[in-house]
């Protein structure tokens, strides 16, 4: 259907997923510590911001490794603004 193999495939769904344990546990949780809540959202908006505007890029020609660093970017800027609220 969208004309990738399943390894890209596969690629995507590690992406997507492996975000949502690395963000929390590594990185959100140190944010939230040294500037408090606030900071910890602001720094998930601006992230998620930036990986949404990069992935339009990424979309219009479709290069997967390109799409796998915006996936994985964009769901850490979510994952930054959940610990943050």
């Amino acid at each position: 259907m969208l004309g990738i193999s399943k390894l890209q495939s596969s690629g995507l769904q590690a992406a997507y997923f492996g975000a949502q344990i690395l963000s929390p546990t590594l990185f959100s949780v140190y944010v939230l510590r040294l500037w408090g809540l606030k900071d910890t959202f602001m720094v998930g908006l601006i992230t998620y911001g930036i990986g949404a505007i990069r992935f339009w890029p990424c979309r219009q020609v479709p290069i997967v490794r390109r799409i796998l660093c915006m996936q994985f970017r964009d769901r850490m800027g979510t994952w930054y603004s959940r610990n943050g609220s």
